[in-house]
């Protein structure tokens, strides 16, 4: 890629009851010990039944809230950056991100939410609410708390040109 080499997870597991092949595919990891260690953590998510069929062991939990998703991702997430870094996106949530998501349950927000939620928001740097956000959902469905693709996926953002001067920073 032009950022630089990466690594992609192909994998067959097997088929499950409906007839259906699984296989495990995402790409991006930057090193070939992300990629397998996400292939292992998607492995153990899958069990055979007394037919040989594939089964997940860990249903969807369709209770989990957003918020839950976050306190689970921040603590990954502390292990990566700065403690600046990670200080001002604990302030960026509590301020901004929690009070619309937070207790939505996680399979229950939908892309016209995210994105009625990002043109409520007026601050230059709206990019990185949304990176945020779609992290948090990234998460999700890794971990296997949400089962579809991730809403922030589709937002749009606002044209800098048509409204610059009228956003402001975001507080930190």
């Amino acid at each position: 890629t032009k950022s630089g080499q990466r690594w992609r997870v192909f994998e067959y597991i097997g088929t499950n009851k409906d007839g259906k092949v699984v296989t495990i595919r995402k790409k991006g990891f930057k090193t070939k010990k992300e990629a397998k260690l996400y292939a292992e953590k998607q492995i153990e998510l899958y069990k055979h039944d007394e037919n040989n069929y594939l089964t997940q062991k860990n249903p969807i939990n369709n209770e989990v809230t957003f918020k839950e998703v976050y306190k689970q991702w921040l603590i990954s997430y502390e292990k990566t950056v700065e403690k600046t870094t990670f200080s001002r996106t604990k302030d960026l949530f509590k301020l901004h991100i929690l009070p619309e998501f937070g207790n939505l349950k996680i399979n229950e927000i939908a892309t016209f939410q995210c994105q009625k939620w990002i043109n409520s928001k007026n601050f230059v740097n709206i990019k990185q609410l949304k990176s945020y956000g779609s992290q948090v959902m990234e998460y999700a469905i890794d971990m296997n708390f949400r089962k579809d693709s991730n809403p922030f996926d589709k937002v749009r953002l606002p044209n800098k040109d048509k409204i610059k001067g009228t956003r402001k920073r975001i507080p930190s």
